[in-house]
């Protein structure tokens, strides 16, 4: 969003980095060490270009990764480069971790859409958002499979994991930072045991914990940030929860058709030599 009150990735990189830290606990005493080195390990990521470890408890945690392709644009990357999607989940498959992604990487969710048509529901079902060329329409690149880096493709190949493994996928839609001292951040008790982890992950029906964080960014934000409280009453809102599963069911849309495309692919002819035989009446397959 534009707005003066909006961080940039670079900025918020600091609070990440503690993240990815051995939590506070290990150096109390020798006990607690003991404690968070038999629950944790040190994580050597297999793309190293932003953050060389990181410290995980694969029992308790999510293993995010915070990119999509769109930030190569960002960063004047060709978008076209090589990523890390299926290197990252197959690490968190060897770990039996539960893998999150931001939506992006899947199908474009528009906050500015819900914050634009506030308390007007029909007008959000007929938007349709275009970023950086990218309509929010969901759809797979059927003509173009074999050519090129297809992040989606990488994680439908991957996601369907050992047999009895539960294939879970978090998706992070929205980020908010919120600009309070870290005194405050430790006694609420929200961001870790000992305020060692200060990027948090909170699922969008919680309400009770987003009321949490809501009250301790209006009581003790170091400056008046009117975007950032808009958003938590937006988050909290029926119009909020219906664009989270309008962006779902898109997401699921284009892993299953991926999904088929790839059955396909492998010759297991299931629904017919073109796309347009799983449609009654026939599509023609331009459509």
């Amino acid at each position: 969003m534009n707005s003066k009150h909006a961080c940039e990735n670079l900025r918020t990189s600091g609070t990440t980095l503690r993240n990815a830290q051995i939590p506070a606990i290990a150096y109390v005493n020798s006990e607690s060490r003991q404690i968070a080195l038999e629950q944790g390990r040190q994580l050597e990521p297999a793309d190293v270009r932003l953050i060389k470890s990181i410290w995980v408890q694969p029992h308790r945690d999510v293993l995010h990764l915070n990119w999509s392709r769109l930030c190569y644009a960002s960063w004047g990357v060709d978008v076209d480069y090589e990523a890390w999607v299926d290197e990252f989940l197959l690490q968190a498959k060897n770990l039996g971790m539960r893998p999150s992604i931001t939506a992006a990487l899947i199908h474009y969710f528009s906050l500015k859409a819900v914050l634009d048509y506030a308390g007007d529901a029909n007008l959000l079902r007929r938007y349709e958002h275009c970023d950086q060329g990218i309509f929010d329409i969901p759809k797979i690149h059927y003509h173009r499979r074999g050519e090129g880096i297809d992040d989606v493709r990488e994680m439908v190949d991957i996601l369907p994991w050992a047999k009895g493994q539960c294939s879970m996928l978090d998706i992070a839609m929205v980020g908010v930072t919120l600009h309070i001292t870290r005194e405050v951040a430790l006694r609420s008790g929200l961001f870790g045991l000992l305020g060692d982890a200060p990027v948090q992950m909170v699922d969008v029906d919680d309400e009770a914990r987003l009321r949490e964080y809501h009250a301790l960014f209006r009581e003790h934000a170091l400056e008046t940030e009117p975007v950032v409280e808009t958003l938590f009453e937006t988050f909290t809102s029926p119009l909020f929860k219906m664009a989270v599963e309008t962006s779902k069911r898109k997401a699921e849309w284009i892993i299953y058709a991926y999904m088929w495309q790839s059955a396909r692919d492998r010759k297991m002819d299931i629904l017919g030599p073109i796309p347009g035989s799983a449609w009654l009446p026939y599509l023609p397959e331009q459509k």
